[in-house]
């Protein structure tokens, strides 16, 4: 494949680059990136100069990073609960719901509400009441599960339960900056 990418870049100019795993002397694979430049020298000849670099740390996390991502895609076909992140700073809160006609490999569907705060403490999507206990126990905890009402004008008239999952993510100073979590309809 390396040979492949140097002779599809020399095609198009004088400079190529690739990746491949290398054995290092020990025996052990490395990943390298191998970046050159074609050129002729006065006397006619053909020379390739390169410049090879260990990637093997950046490959592994790109590996790692594309378990993960087939992990977690794999693990929201199953979801049922409506998943959700608020960014605190910018007040918004984002849900993420699969449609109940979905198929296994649809994505879920992507809501979100500006102002998010400013609802909720209006009280007409949360109980007032279930705000000032949702509001203690984020405070409390840096995980909390919690039942509460909650109101769904778009679909029903009235209270309806809910238990919601969440969890505090703090920056570096400790201050708190994201809430992730889910919540499914229990009534």
């Amino acid at each position: 494949q390396a040979l492949a990418d140097v002779a599809r870049c020399f095609a198009e100019g004088p400079t190529y680059e690739t990746e491949y795993r290398a054995r290092r002397k020990d025996g052990t694979l490395a990943w390298v990136l191998d970046s050159g430049r074609k050129v002729q020298t006065e006397d006619g000849a053909v020379k390739i100069g390169s410049v090879l670099m260990d990637i093997t740390s950046r490959k592994e996390a790109e590996i790692a990073l594309a378990v993960e991502r087939e992990r977690y895609r794999i693990a929201l076909r199953s979801v049922t609960d409506v998943l959700f992140e608020y960014d605190i700073e910018q007040d918004t809160l984002i849900e993420y719901q699969r449609p109940s006609s979905a198929l296994d490999d649809e994505p879920l569907r992507e809501r979100r509400y500006p102002g998010y705060r400013q609802e909720i403490e209006s009280g007409n999507l949360i109980y007032r009441d279930d705000v000032k206990r949702l509001y203690e126990a984020l405070q409390s905890e840096g995980s909390v599960t919690v039942e509460l009402r909650h109101a769904f004008p778009d679909h029903y008239e009235g209270w309806r339960w809910v238990r919601l999952h969440a969890t505090m993510i703090f920056d570096q100073a400790g201050k708190p900056v994201r809430a992730i979590g889910s919540w499914k309809d229990v009534t």
